[in-house]
């Protein structure tokens, strides 16, 4: 049977940023917060101006404590069925039930949700699947994602490890070999280092139909 691929581009940080475990918080509504503190500035010089006084005062970090971390009433119900527990790195970061990328087949779930980003100012909107690094056993799920999205960039923000703890499992092999996933095979083509990220040129194959797209 013939197989159908596409190429993938993956670039990946090399940093090791703090990442901690969410924790539930519970909204507050912005009305502490120094309503003198403008919301941006003229320029990027007034705006850097403004962020250095923010730090220094400790105003952005009030603004932050006082964001919430989870959009009240959106249900996490899919995300909690007990067969799909087991597919979630963390208790506490999960795909709401409207925005949740639905997989085709049987066991449709993947800890990953489609985000709409407005720019401020702008007619611009983009839009984006977010998703957590994968297990070892949702390989399949995240390459099937990638496949029926029609994904051409994966952008990964997080490394294997942090401080000794696994924060992803690497799902793509590296260069010249080949990994089989449930149906899909990946080839890693090539992987170019610098400084500050990896970038990496992947090809992703599913075995089981006859079309071919790049």
């Amino acid at each position: 049977m013939d197989s159908a691929s596409t190429t993938v581009s993956v670039a990946s940080s090399r940093g090791e940023d703090k990442v901690e475990e969410e924790i539930d918080f519970q909204y507050f509504q912005n009305n502490s917060v120094d309503s003198s503190y403008p919301q941006c500035g003229d320029s990027l010089e007034e705006s850097m101006i403004q962020l250095r006084k923010g730090l220094e005062s400790g105003t952005i970090l009030n603004q932050f404590d006082l964001l919430y971390r989870k959009k009240p009433g959106l249900a996490v119900t899919c995300a909690k069925m007990p067969q799909n527990m087991d597919k979630n790195r963390y208790k506490d970061v999960l795909p709401y039930d409207v925005t949740r990328i639905v997989l085709d087949g049987s066991e449709d779930y993947i800890n990953g949700n489609y985000v709409n980003m407005e720019i401020c100012y702008t007619a611009i909107l983009n839009k984006y699947i977010a998703s957590q690094g994968p297990l070892p056993h949702t390989c399949p799920h995240f390459w099937q994602a990638v496949w029926e999205q029609g994904s051409s960039l994966i952008v990964m923000l997080t490394t294997l490890t942090e401080r000794g703890r696994v924060k992803c499992h690497q799902y793509w092999p590296d260069p010249p070999e080949v990994c089989k996933y449930g149906r899909f095979q990946v080839t890693c083509h090539s992987e170019d280092c610098s400084i500050a990220y990896i970038f990496r040129e992947i090809t992703l194959t599913n075995l089981e139909v006859g079309l071919t797209y790049s």
